[in-house]
Formats: C-alpha cells, sequence, structure tokens
C-alpha cells in the first residue's frame, strides 16, 4: 500500500446517494507512483506498506489531523497496482460518524493481499462502501484459516456496527485447500448488503459472541460458488450463509433481530442458509438455487437449513417469500428443512414459498422436539412442485400445534408424510395433493371444515401462477395469521417480489403461494406489478 494522502479540510459529497454525507476530512489511499490529481488528492511517492497497518495513521479524535478516524473518508485510488498490505483497523467510528472505506470516483481497485487476512475489523463504526462494485478483495491464498475480511472481535475491542456493501470478494476458488472464509463476523448491529461473493468454503459466517437478542442485515447479495474445498476433496461446510451459534452457548443464541433477505444463492455444496445453533432469523425473498452436486459424494446441497436451536424464549423463525430451485447432480438435501429446531417458544413459520425441482424432499420438518419447550409450527401457502421425495414431510415430531394449510403439494414419493415416529399429531387441510401419495402416516389430522383436495391438479401457468380455472381460487381457508401474504404474479426474485393480502382480489385467499387477479391489468414496472388497476 503507498501514501496516505491528506488535503485539506472540507464537507466532501461523494457523487454516490449512499454516501451523500458531510465528512470531517477525506483521506486518499494509493499505492503509488500517479501522479495526477483526482478530486484535490494526488497520488504519488513511495510505496509504504505499512500505511493501513500502522497506529500511526489513526485517531480517535475528530479532528482534522491528517488521520483516519471518526466521521473521516478514506478513498482508494488505482494508479495501476493490486493492493497488497493488510488492514487492521486502530480507531473506532460513532454512531452518525462512522469511518468510511470507498473508492475514488472513476477509479477501479483490486486487493490482493499476499499473505494473511486482506482486512481485520476490530473497531465499531466501520463502513467499506465498494462505489457500485468497484472494489475487489481477493483471498490471499496463504494456507492455514484465513478470511478476506474478518470482522470478528479482540480481546479488548469489539466491531459493532460494521458495514459492507457493494463489494466483491473473491475466494481461492476450488484447486485451494484453505478453510478460506469471505467474511466472518461475530459482533451486532451489522448490514451487508449489496455485494457479490463467490469462490470460498462460506461466504458469510455470523457466530454472535454474546447473548441476548443480536441486530444484523444481510440482503440484496450474490453469493456463489462456494467450492473451495477445506482440504483435498473434503467437501464440508460449503454454505453461502453460515448463522451459527457459539459452541459453549448452542442452544441460547437469539437472532431475533436478523434479516436475511432478498439474496441470491446458487452453485453450493453444503447449504445454501445453515442457522446451527441459533433461532429466530427472519429469511424472506430470497431465491436459493440453481446447485449442482455432480462429481462430489457425501454431500446435500440443502437450500434453507435450521438447525441445533432447541430452546430459548425468543421470537419464531421465519421461512417466507422464498424461491427455492434446481438441485442437481449428487445434491441429497431439500429445500427447506429443520432438524432439531422449533425456533423459540414461539415456533417456526413457513409460508408463501415457492419450491421446484429437488432431488430430495420439498419442506422438511426432522427432530423438532424443543427439548421440552413447546412451539408451533406453521405451514402455511407453499407451493412445493416435481420435487423427488415428499413435498411436506414431518419426521420424529414432537412439537403440539404444527399446522398444514393451503398448500400445493407434488412430490415424488408422498405429497405429505408424517413419520410413525411422530409423538405429536399434525393438523391441516385446504392442500392440493397433486398425486394423491398423502397423507403417509397415522399422525396427520384432516380438518373437517376444509379438506384436502386429492389427485388434483392445480392448473398452474409454466411459471407457477394460477391459471383462470384453478380450483385453487378462492378455495383457501381463512388463517388467523395476518403475516401471510399472498404473492402477486410476476413477481421475480430476488428484488423485485410484490406480496399483497390474501383476500386481495377475491372472497377467500387461494391454495398455494400466488394469489389470482380478477378482471386486472398489471402496469408494469421493472418487471413486477407497480399497481393494479381493475376493471
Amino acid at each position: 500500500m503507498k501514501a496516505i494522502i491528506r488535503r485539506g479540510i472540507f464537507l466532501f459529497i461523494l457523487l454516490l446517494p449512499s454516501l451523500a454525507l458531510a465528512y470531517t476530512e477525506t483521506i486518499y489511499v494509493c499505492q503509488g507512483g500517479r501522479g495526477s490529481a483526482v478530486n484535490a488528492g494526488t497520488c504519488s511517492g513511495a510505496y509504504d506498506d505499512s500505511a493501513l497497518a500502522s497506529s500511526g495513521a489513526w485517531s480517535s479524535s475528530v479532528s482534522a489531523d491528517g488521520k483516519i478516524g471518526p466521521g473521516d473518508l478514506v478513498l482508494f485510488m488505482d494508479d495501476g497496482g493490486a493492493f497488497t498490505s493488510n488492514m487492521d483497523t486502530k480507531a473506532n467510528g460513532r454512531a452518525g460518524q462512522p469511518i468510511t472505506f470507498s473508492v475514488a470516483p472513476g477509479d477501479t481497485v483490486t486487493w490482493r493481499p499476499s499473505s494473511g487476512n486482506a482486512i481485520n475489523i476490530r473497531h465499531q463504526y466501520i463502513t467499506i462502501d465498494g462505489n457500485n462494485k468497484n472494489l475487489t478483495i481477493h483471498h490471499s491464498g496463504s494456507g492455514g484459516t484465513t478470511q478476506i475480511i474478518d470482522a470478528a472481535s479482540s480481546s479488548t475491542n469489539e466491531a459493532d456496527y460494521f458495514t459492507l456493501k457493494d463489494t466483491i470478494l473473491i475466494g481461492p476458488g476450488p484447486g485451494s485447500v484453505y478453510n478460506s472464509e469471505c467474511l466472518l463476523m461475530d459482533d451486532d448491529n451489522f448490514t451487508i448488503t449489496g455485494n457479490e461473493i463467490s469462490h470460498c468454503v462460506t461466504g458469510i459466517i455470523f457466530r454472535s459472541d454474546t447473548t441476548g437478542e443480536q441486530q444484523g442485515l444481510i440482503s440484496n447479495n450474490y453469493i456463489h460458488h462456494m467450492d473451495a474445498p477445506i482440504a483435498g476433496d473434503q467437501w464440508t461446510g460449503q454454505d453461502c450463509i453460515l448463522l451459527k451459534g457459539q459452541d459453549s452457548n448452542i442452544n441460547y443464541m437469539n437472532y431475533g433481530g436478523v434479516v436475511v433477505s432478498h439474496n441470491h444463492l446458487s452453485y453450493f455444496i453444503d447449504d445454501g442458509i445453515d442457522m446451527f445453533g441459533a433461532y429466530g432469523v427472519t429469511f424472506e425473498y430470497n431465491e436459493v438455487g440453481p446447485a449442482d452436486g455432480s462429481g462430489h459424494s457425501g454431500i446435500e446441497c440443502n437450500g434453507i437449513k435450521m438447525a441445533g436451536a432447541v430452546t430459548g424464549t425468543g421470537d419464531g423463525t421465519i421461512v417466507r417469500y422464498n424461491y427455492v430451485h434446481d438441485f442437481t447432480g449428487t445434491c441429497d438435501g431439500s429445500a427447506i428443512t429443520s432438524n432439531g429446531n422449533g425456533g423459540g417458544s414461539t415456533g417456526m413459520f413457513v409460508y408463501g414459498n415457492l419450491v421446484e425441482n429437488i432431488q430430495k424432499n420439498g419442506i422438511n420438518l426432522d427432530a423438532n422436539e424443543q427439548r421440552g419447550v413447546e412451539g408451533n409450527m406453521k405451514i402455511y401457502n407453499n407451493t412445493v412442485i416435481n420435487v423427488d421425495g415428499y413435498a411436506v414431510s414431518i419426521n420424529r415430531n414432537d412439537i403440539e400445534g404444527t399446522e398444514v394449510y393451503n398448500n400445493i403439494l407434488d412430490g415424488g414419493s408422498a405429497d405429505l408424510r408424517t413419520s410413525s415416529s411422530n409423538n405429536k399429531n399434525a393438523t391441516g387441510g385446504c392442500n392440493i395433493l397433486v398425486n394423491d401419495r398423502g397423507p403417509v402416516g397415522s399422525h396427520y389430522t384432516e380438518d373437517g371444515g376444509c379438506p384436502d383436495l386429492d389427485n388434483t391438479d392445480p392448473l398452474l401457468n409454466a411459471d407457477f401462477t394460477l391459471q383462470a380455472d384453478s380450483p385453487a381460487i378462492d378455495a383457501g381457508t381463512h388463517l388467523n395469521n395476518s403475516s401471510v401474504k399472498a404473492l402477486l404474479p410476476e413477481s421475480a426474485w430476488p428484488n423485485d417480489v410484490v406480496v399483497v393480502e390474501p383476500q386481495f382480489d377475491g372472497t377467500r385467499g387461494e391454495i398455494g403461494a400466488y394469489a389470482y387477479i380478477y378482471n386486472a391489468e398489471p402496469l408494469k414496472g421493472e418487471g413486477v406489478f407497480t399497481n393494479i388497476k381493475k376493471d
């Protein structure tokens, strides 16, 4: 890394809406030799690889001292080579005055450290903004356990309020033998949005180091090709997103303030999303798939997996309005699966999801005993089509209150299955069982007020919306849950998904994930309904 250069004290407005803030001072970082002016910053001089790792470059005061401190904007500049040093934060930002790292307008910066982690975040209120993905940070390629960005706390400093946005992270890829993670975090109030992350063992790991409800947002990221083996061909742990409780608190991690939304996750070897030892997360509007396990054995390829959180008194885990699709090759996992997860005392809710082309199960609830803590499991208004195993499987269930209503289910082994190992019954009704293969098992009680439709063609369009004469229209039972919405036709994942009230256009809600619109003309913008014009 080359010289750090300060050019005066002024209010600097970067031509980006996300960074239209007033900064205390603007500092330019180069790796040498440019010699031309860019927005009052000059890149020249000798290499200084220790610039951002040196404590002398940082300050804890909000002042014009030429050092990186609260309220400052640090701009990386491109002078023809990759940044090769490591950056360790040495000072905290403040609420409303974060330390922001970005890329100078018009520049494109590549960071490729020679060893170790590229960036270590050890302080609060640090923001990295790649300026519309003009910052690419590579894994160093060094052995052992290394990250591209390590935002875990040290023994003396927390990394709360960390933001990573609009940045590209690229791991070592399938030829490596490193336990490489693109992004590691363990502190609260994080925002990870708009990034492209690829070719690591794990894309994002969050493992809380404290008890209490955690806060965070992971949204609008494109995370793909988690295909770097830990050693040789040990294909384990290749998740796009892993939300993990610390081992000492594995059953008590409340992630009730964490939202994972609008992400596109694909080509993972293990899980698109793995929530292990935690509960309470909201997973919504994500596209998970495709995933191809060809060439590897002993892998799962689960779409959204929840496991290990079997106690707790927090809010329930919510899985809603996700599109999980196309698991091929040797993938042997389920689209949405739970193993030992009741989601806290208020249960787990799976509704409004579209699932298609899965080689195992669509929605799989397994070993849900919560160790004596009773909870509710709700499976409402999902469309599960073309799965080779069970469309919905409830196995080893010891939880009262499991309900299965208003779903379109099409499973090769069975549309709806309840295992003989269950100790509690599930109830449900108003489901369309396409193949009349279910319910299998004796632990399902059909609602007499709204019986299931067996061996019934739901009459779906190619995009799984409802045809005009579909038996799913106005056929769902009313749910005593105001949170359950219906997908609007022409919704597109992950960023253009629109939901409406189930009774939006009819006397009753539909069966399945989609609403049907009578006599309406779509006024389209960006590929989705922005308004509904009725005749």
